[in-house]
């Protein structure tokens, strides 16, 4: 599979619709579950067919779930950065498999009359369900160095097998009037689906050598090895660039935790406000249909096109943004007008709005953080969320609770409510983002841009201009947060060594000084730094491209450069003191520098702390060609 990615990528977005849990068609499975009787004891002793209460017992169980699952994503992200997308894709598909084991208990309960004592594992059958699916769609992301111009169609890929996934109950449904099996049957066949998804998981998503083997073939170099940096650490950065803009987050967030509420609310109160708006329980199941239908369709079609104007350049968030007001204001305009033609509207609106709301979120915190920090950003954002949207959610369904139950203003009025709170909410974040613009380009925090430019031997983005011969500073950040890997190649390619000549060689920002020696270190003019090979070893982490791994030979020879001597103090191993490196475990190799202004002895002297690790750093600077 190795000369197949497109193949191989869309086995893997297969597997993530198989794992995909029952969010995506949480309208239609509602139904699905009280038609199964699940949650009937809610109705009282007595009573047949179902009732409102056992919909809002079923309805919240969703809800809780998805709210979960959202945090899930976040939790995924950091386990996916430690242990590589085949470990964490083949966990979220055991996670499925558990679900879909627990989740006999309350349907056989209910069957056979347990309901009481078994409606209750529901909610943990939904939790490892939706959870499992968010921890099992990162597999997808594996491939992004395989794929690497089209790294957009990877993330629409997610989307897309969320959205196929949508259209699951109604081949559920389908299969239970054609055969005449039961809802639990059917799920012991989504389990042998699922075993299956976790084999091929287990074959084609890439481990993490290999993910960095191609990544290096792609950049030239070894990417930053996640699986060093603690989730803390990663948390307090995320807040860092957070308190940055804390006031047109805030907006973002909150308008964020308002659209997750009434999404989330609708999907799951939608069968009991159509039976009773139309007062038919067949109206119910058939708008429920309508919704999976329309998110699946919606998301297959519009997902590429939406990821592909959300990288273009200009208008593209602010575009997708409109769209989410005018979506939202539809829906909640038509909501209450009891006619079929108008839910199938309000219905369109929200299946638009679920569209887009994902990949909104996900470009809104590229345009403030770096690609190797924005997945951690969502997370972060995802969790604050969350935090909104929960108790709009509790008083939602307390309010749908305290009112009579006998007319439909009980679910119409708090979900009128709803609509017009997340339609404000948007309104003014994107009047904000109007008003105020988006940053042109994201922001850097001071240990991030000292680790990036080590990578060029430099000690700042400003230094790396110099050393590329790009415009500015502002450009090294463009081309080094752009979603292809162009520009960061294309900084490499352009890489200039005879700009070093003159420039001022400084202590780093973090200012070790190293005691200084008179001896030189005499190194062979044709000895070429050894390239590292791409394992698991940490001494390959910081390697430079192979571009740069050779010495000048007149500064490795002769001790001199047409301007500069450069005279190797010392080489020893020290701990990783440097934050740039923070995230290396273990012991580096670091070589001291001394530049002298003219020969040697005489003129302006200065002393930094450069790593060695691999040779190849240092071989730039005509050190540590050879082991020390």
């Amino acid at each position: 599979m190795q000369d197949r990615p497109w193949l191989r990528l869309l086995l893997i977005v297969w597997t993530c619709a198989v794992c995909t849990g029952v969010l995506p068609g949480a309208a239609l499975f509602v139904q699905l579950f009280v038609d199964a009787g699940v949650g009937s004891s809610a109705c009282g002793p007595g009573v047949t067919g179902s009732c409102d209460k056992q919909f809002v017992f079923v309805s919240e169980a969703f809800t809780s779930a998805t709210s979960v699952s959202l945090i899930a994503n976040f939790i995924g992200g950091i386990l996916f950065d430690k242990f590589g997308g085949n470990r964490v894709s083949k966990a979220g598909a055991l996670m499925v498999g558990m679900g879909l084991l627990v989740v006999q208990i309350p349907l056989f309960g209910a069957l056979y009359g347990f309901d009481e004592q078994t409606s209750g594992f529901l909610t943990l059958a939904l939790y490892l369900l939706d959870c499992g699916s968010m921890v099992n769609s990162f597999s997808v992301f594996a491939m992004a160095w395989h794929l690497p111009e089209y790294q957009t169609v990877i993330a629409a890929g997610v989307q897309a097998a969320t959205s196929a996934a949508a259209a699951f109950p109604l081949l559920v449904s389908a299969a239970m009037s054609w055969t005449g099996c039961s809802l639990s049957m059917v799920f012991v066949v989504w389990l042998v689906f699922t075993g299956v998804a976790y084999m091929i998981c287990h074959w084609l998503v890439p481990t993490p050598v290999e993910y960095r083997a191609q990544a290096k073939k792609v950049l030239g170099m070894n990417p930053p090895r996640g699986d060093r940096i603690s989730a803390w650490s990663a948390l307090k950065d995320a807040h860092t660039l957070l308190r940055m803009n804390w006031g047109r987050h805030s907006l973002a967030i909150f308008a964020g935790g308002a659209g997750f509420n009434i999404l989330l609310l609708y999907q799951t109160l939608l069968p009991d406000y159509a039976h009773q708006m139309f007062h038919s329980t067949k109206a119910g199941h058939d708008l429920s249909g309508v919704a999976s239908m329309l998110n699946g369709t919606l998301g297959c079609i519009f997902a590429p096109v939406v990821s592909f104007l959300a990288d273009s350049a200009g208008t593209g968030l602010t575009c997708i943004l409109l769209i989410n007001v005018l979506a939202m204001a539809t829906s909640g305009a038509c909501m209450s007008v009891p006619s079929w033609h108008m839910q199938e509207v309000t219905l369109f609106g929200m299946s638009l709005y679920q569209t887009f709301v994902t990949t909104t979120m996900v470009k809104y915190a590229m345009a403030y953080a770096m690609p190797h920090r924005f997945g951690v950003l969502v997370g972060v954002f995802t969790i604050y969320m969350m935090l909104i949207a929960m108790p709009l959610m509790v008083l939602v369904y307390s309010a749908v609770s305290a009112l009579p139950s006998d007319s439909i203003d009980h679910l119409s009025i708090p979900l009128q409510g709803s609509f017009c709170l997340a339609t404000v909410a948007l309104v003014a974040w994107v009047a904000s983002i109007f008003y105020v613009g988006i940053p042109e380009t994201p922001i850097v925090l001071p240990k991030d841009e000292e680790e990036m430019a080590l990578a060029f031997g430099c000690t700042s983005f400003e230094e790396v201009a110099r050393v590329t011969g790009v415009a500015d500073r502002e450009e090294v950040v463009r081309r080094l947060s752009s979603s292809s890997p162009k520009g960061f190649k294309d900084l490499v390619e352009r890489m200039d060594l005879s700009r070093l000549e003159g420039a001022s060689v400084g202590a780093t920002p973090t200012g070790a000084s190293v005691p200084e020696s008179p001896a030189a270190l005499p190194v062979a003019a044709s000895k070429e730094a050894p390239e590292p090979d791409d394992t698991d070893d940490e001494s390959s982490d910081t390697t430079l491209p192979k571009s740069a791994t050779q010495a000048p030979p007149s500064q490795v020879a002769h001790g001199h450069a047409d301007k500069d001597t450069v005279v190797v103090e010392e080489c020893s191993s020290v701990p990783a003191e440097p934050a740039a490196l923070a995230p290396l475990a273990g012991e580096v190799t670091f070589c001291a520098v001394s530049c002298h202004s003219g020969s040697p002895g005489k003129g302006d002297v200065r002393s930094t702390r450069y790593s060695c690790s691999g040779s190849s750093l240092g071989a730039l600077f005509g050190c540590c060609a050879a082991d020390p």
